[in-house]
């Protein structure tokens, strides 16, 4: 039975060659922009989750009076202590600073990793593990610490324990190899140092971040409150405190926090979804609307097949099947899309993800849904032509049809995609091509002094 439907569904298939070809081909292409898009998604709102009991770990933040955002992300290394001492509700706290640095073998060879400075604290709180080596260099700016992956990239092996690692030109030994995490972190690295002494009690130099763990049970908005609340006194400081201080969950903090100005706003991430998820209603659309007319056409023979006893799940099989090869199809030409596209998203997009899999699972859901919709529309369409073909109503009533619908639904979707365009390029277009709601950017540079920004 199953190799008949299968028969009677590659027959369909090929006797509406051009319809099911343009839908076959617009579900393959909107799958594939649904399904990166998707998995970008997940990967950016997933960031620090593997961290151990992330889901109590946030950032503190203060709201800022300078610069082109509200949010101070850095502040004085000597906070966290102060947090952890003046708040029970705070299980661990680590103060660290990162960003780039140019390292090499030699002065001569030096590129952009990421760096990370940071003390016991840090270590303890995230799980950093000790793979060669010792934690001498958390108490010597002389030493640095480096991780597998740096080692290998640079020095062709990982027993690089005693090697000289030129950081931007000055010599460091290599004392431990320690642990990395990857790409998927806000503060990603590839080279550890200790915190320098002077900082140790300074609150003059900021340039921290301070992430803090809560215990189990403890309320994280009470407690925001409460750290909002509650200023911290500087030793010494004549009267001097620290106010404002705020939290951000850790594994939220991707595009508040953490963001920068180069990053590519997941905004507009999530549109290049709603497009795929467009993409693949439309074909849908035409195909259901096909899948209607064909059914009206022959209502005459599904009526006789249901009086003499065949029933609508034998009719619901024989459509269903035919839906289920054309999603296949899709599917195939899909998955073969991203293949060939995959070295240009991760590129893009920079991240680390099972493609497969995650693609696998999208497009199972997409051929649930579009099964269950045909489901209903087939069951509503047999029941109405028996209806109309017992009673003796041939003749349609008129209204909106499916069909009509169908193409009225479709030139909707399509009208609202290509204004929006048409918006989107034209205000593109306008900024790019007008001074008077920009400036230059390049060869500018933003400072703070006295409480006053110079550029």
């Amino acid at each position: 039975m199953i190799l008949h439907y299968l028969k009677m569904a590659l027959r369909s298939l090929i006797r509406y060659k051009v319809q099911n070809i343009i839908s076959i081909l617009g579900i393959a292409v909107g799958f594939v922009c649904f399904a990166f898009s998707m998995i970008w998604i997940r990967y950016e709102l997933s960031y620090d989750t593997f961290h151990r009991d992330s889901d109590r770990m946030y950032v503190v933040y203060k709201k800022s009076d300078h610069g082109f955002t509200n949010i101070s992300d850095v502040t004085h290394y000597p906070v966290a202590r102060d947090i952890k001492n003046n708040f029970p509700e705070v299980e661990d706290a680590a103060a660290f600073m990162n960003g780039p640095a140019v390292v090499g073998r030699s002065p001569q060879n030096g590129d952009f990793s990421m760096r990370i400075i940071v003390d016991s604290a840090f270590i303890n709180m995230f799980d950093i593990k000790l793979l060669s080596g010792s934690w001498s260099f958390l108490n010597n700016q002389e030493e640095v610490a480096v991780t597998e992956e740096f080692a290998e990239r640079v020095y062709g092996t990982r027993n690089v324990l005693g090697k000289d690692l030129f950081f931007w030109k000055s010599p460091k030994k290599i004392s431990a190899v320690v642990s990395g995490w990857g790409k998927h972190s806000n503060f990603r690295y590839d080279i550890m140092i200790g915190v320098d002494e002077k900082f140790r009690d300074d609150y003059r130099a900021s340039g921290f971040y301070v992430c803090l763990r809560l215990k189990d049970g403890v309320n994280a908005s009470v407690f925001a409150q409460k750290l909002k609340n509650k200023p911290l006194e500087v030793p010494d400081g004549g009267g001097y405190t620290i106010r404002n201080l705020l939290l951000e969950k850790l594994s939220s903090s991707r595009y508040t926090v953490f963001y920068k100005y180069d990053d590519i706003s997941l905004s507009y991430i999530k549109m290049f979804s709603v497009v795929g998820i467009t993409v693949i209603l439309v074909s849908l659309v035409n195909f259901f609307s096909i899948l209607i007319t064909r059914m009206n056409i022959r209502r005459r023979e599904i009526a006789l097949r249901i009086s003499c006893g065949s029933g609508t799940k034998e009719l619901i099989l024989m459509f269903v099947t035919e839906l289920v090869v054309m999603m296949l199809f899709s599917g195939l030409i899909g998955m073969s899309m991203m293949e060939l596209l995959k070295s240009e998203f991760v590129r893009l997009a920079d991240i680390e993800d099972n493609f497969y899999l995650s693609s696998l699972w999208y497009f199972f859901v997409i051929l649930i849904i579009s099964v269950v919709v045909a489901v209903i529309l087939i069951r509503y369409t047999s029941r109405k032509t028996v209806s109309e073909e017992i009673i003796g109503n041939i003749t349609r009533k008129s209204g909106l049809s499916f069909q009509n619908g169908s193409i009225v639904i479709q030139f909707m979707i399509s009208v609202t995609v290509l204004f929006c365009l048409a918006v989107l390029f034209k205000q593109l277009y306008y900024l790019k091509s007008t001074d008077e709601v920009r400036f230059e950017r390049d060869g500018k540079l933003v400072f703070i002094v006295n409480q006053k920004i110079y550029i």
